[in-house]
């Protein structure tokens, strides 16, 4: 593997990062999902 080989694969990886990053948002949006992590803890209460 070569560094362009490796370039291009880095940036795939990061366009592959932000889709699913921007699915994730669509779905949280579609569900009304408060935005986060799902498999976050509750915060604690005040």
């Amino acid at each position: 593997m070569n560094c362009d080989d490796l370039r291009t694969w880095l940036q795939d990886m990061v366009a592959w990062g932000e889709r699913v990053r921007a699915d994730i948002i669509k779905l949280e949006q579609h569900t009304q999902h408060p935005p986060g992590d799902p498999g976050s803890p509750p915060p604690p209460p005040e």
